[in-house]
C-alpha cells in the first residue's frame, strides 16, 4: 500500500486521481453510514472541532459541514495532489469553515492546531492502517495524549492479516483509560453467494457475531476519554 506522499500522488496519476471509486455507490453508502454513525453521537449545533485526517478529495468533509451548521474542520493530507482537490471541492460557503493543509497522519503537529471554537472530535477514517502498526501506536498514543477530552472516530477494514485488527485497536485505547463507546458494520466484502441481499448481510454483520466475523469488511469505532467533556446526544 502506498504510503508517504510521492507514493500517494503515483497511485492517484496511475488511476486517473480516484483509486477507490468515489463516485460508486458502494463508497457513497459507506459515507452516508459514516456520517450516520457520527452524528449519532455529537450534538449538530453545538461549535465542535473536527479534524480530519486522510481526507482524499473532501467528500466526508462537505458531509460533515453540511451536517454540523457550527462546526470547523482542518482536514490533514498527505498528497498534494489531494490537497488541492479537496480545496477545490470545498470552495463555497463551506470553505470558510474548512482548512486544509498538508500533513503526515503520523508526524503531524497537534500543537499547531489553534483554533478551537469547542470540543474535538478526530476523525481518522479509511486512512489509518496506511501506516505500520507500530506508527498506529504512536499515533494513537499521541491523540489519546494531546486531546485527553476528544472524541476519536476510526474506521477500516476489519482484517488482523492486513489492515486493523478489532482486539489490537481496542487494546491501544484501552491502556490509555479510553473505551470503545461503540463499533458498527459499514460494508461486508463482495462475496458472489449474497448477491442482492448486501442490505440483509450487512444487518446481519451488525448482530451476528459469528456473521461479522465471516463477512465483515469495514467497520467504524468511536473511542472516548474517560474524562471527555462532550456529553453524547
Amino acid at each position: 500500500m502506498a504510503r508517504t506522499a510521492e507514493e500517494f500522488n503515483l497511485l492517484y496519476e496511475q488511476t486517473n486521481g480516484d483509486p477507490w471509486g468515489y463516485e460508486s455507490r458502494y463508497v457513497t453508502d459507506r459515507l452516508d453510514a459514516s456520517l450516520e454513525f457520527v452524528s449519532k453521537y455529537l450534538p449538530n449545533a453545538q461549535p465542535l472541532q473536527f479534524i480530519e485526517f486522510g481526507p482524499f478529495d473532501g467528500s466526508f468533509t462537505r458531509r460533515i459541514l453540511g451536517h454540523f451548521e457550527n462546526a470547523k474542520v482542518l482536514a490533514v493530507e498527505i498528497s498534494d495532489h489531494a490537497v488541492a482537490k479537496v480545496r477545490k471541492n470545498l470552495q463555497g460557503k463551506d470553505q470558510g469553515r474548512a482548512l486544509v493543509v498538508q500533513g503526515d497522519l503520523v508526524s503531524f503537529d497537534l500543537n499547531s492546531v489553534t483554533a478551537k471554537p469547542g470540543p474535538v472530535v478526530i476523525l481518522a477514517l479509511e486512512c489509518i492502517y496506511y501506516v505500520s502498526p507500530e506508527e498506529r501506536a504512536r499515533v494513537i498514543a499521541n491523540w489519546t495524549c494531546h486531546y485527553p477530552d476528544a472524541f476519536i472516530f476510526i474506521s477500516g477494514p476489519i482484517n488482523q492479516d492486513r489492515y486493523l485488527d478489532e482486539s489490537w485497536l481496542i487494546e491501544q485505547f484501552g491502556v490509555r483509560g479510553w473505551s470503545l463507546v461503540e463499533s458498527k458494520v459499514l460494508t461486508v466484502r463482495h462475496v458472489p453467494i449474497l448477491g442482492r441481499l448486501r442490505r440483509t448481510s450487512l444487518m446481519l454483520a451488525n448482530v451476528l457475531g459469528s456473521f461479522k466475523r465471516r463477512f465483515a469488511n469495514q467497520s467504524i469505532f468511536v473511542f472516548k476519554a474517560a474524562n471527555a467533556q462532550l456529553k453524547l446526544k
